[in-house]
């Protein structure tokens, strides 16, 4: 399957918005459908214009949300939607508000992507079925079906190593991304549970490292 994974930008400035950083997330995701063996392009629009005429190619597209970026990640998938492409939305912001998301796409993940996204392309090349793909929502019947979250938590070590290159040449080389300031990933999960933050909700209280090595 052709798919195309997006991380939008925020409409305003933010913590990260002094850095030309991608987030680890879509990276990983897209890394680890390449290894399945799809046709993998990662896009994040802080570093560089969106190839709109790749992305509306695609069978499939991703976008990624935190609560700054979800208006501008609804309008995509808004309007890739009217075109006929198959949407999903995942990341922070849909885990807790996944019928807003369903508003605007066609499928929301909830939680922890790296399972459920692989499974989720499987059910639709007909390898599998949406009421099996652990934190999925989606529309059935008219009405929103949210199934159960995976309470199995993924072990970090189980991952792959990050495919930057799926950023692209072009998107590699933009807005200072030459200077190889690199996100890496050591641990998920809090033994706190601040009211503020969405870390526990998210990722659990259980700390999960990655091995040093």
């Amino acid at each position: 399957m052709k798919v195309a994974l997006i991380e939008p930008t925020s409409p305003d400035f933010h913590i990260f918005s002094l850095f030309p950083l991608p987030r680890l997330g879509t990276v990983l995701l897209g890394t680890i459908l390449k290894d399945q063996g799809h046709d993998v392009n990662v896009i994040v629009e802080s570093m560089g214009e969106i190839p709109w005429d790749d992305v509306t190619g695609s069978e499939l597209v991703g976008i990624s949300t935190t609560t700054s970026t979800a208006p501008r990640a609804y309008e995509m998938a808004k309007t890739l939607r009217e075109l006929g492409i198959l949407t999903v939305l995942g990341g922070s912001h849909v885990t807790f508000m996944p019928e807003e998301g369903m508003v605007n796409a066609d499928f929301v993940i909830r939680g922890e992507g790296e399972r459920s996204l692989p499974m989720l392309v499987d059910a639709l090349e007909g390898k599998g079925s949406l009421v099996d793909v652990p934190g999925l929502s989606y529309w059935h019947d008219q009405q929103a079906v949210h199934n159960p979250v995976d309470q199995n938590l993924i072990d970090l070590n189980e991952l792959p190593e990050p495919d930057f290159t799926l950023l692209g040449t072009n998107m590699f080389h933009k807005k200072g991304w030459t200077r190889r300031v690199v996100p890496i990933q050591t641990s998920r999960g809090c033994p706190y549970n601040c009211n503020f933050c969405s870390v526990t909700r998210m990722f659990g209280r259980r700390m999960r490292y990655r091995d040093v090595e």
